[in-house]
């Protein structure tokens, strides 16, 4: 029987990864973030007038958000 295990001991090269990682984070906090939560504001803003119109479910309210946008 031979003991050749240079394959289970191999790593491999992280440093694409590790680039990017920085750049997604910087994205995320620039970018997604703000649009996430502008987003959240007009949903909440939407339900809110909705139901002090109408008596409507959570999820009815979220269908006619959705439908609307």
């Amino acid at each position: 029987m031979l003991n050749d295990t240079p394959d289970f001991h191999r790593s491999f090269d992280a440093t694409p990864d590790t680039e990017l990682l920085p750049e997604c984070i910087c994205r995320t906090n620039e970018e997604d973030l703000p649009d996430e939560r502008d987003f959240l504001r007009s949903h909440h803003g939407f339900t809110g007038l909705l139901w002090g119109i109408a008596d409507l479910s959570n999820r009815t309210a979220d269908l006619l958000f959705w439908f609307l946008h």
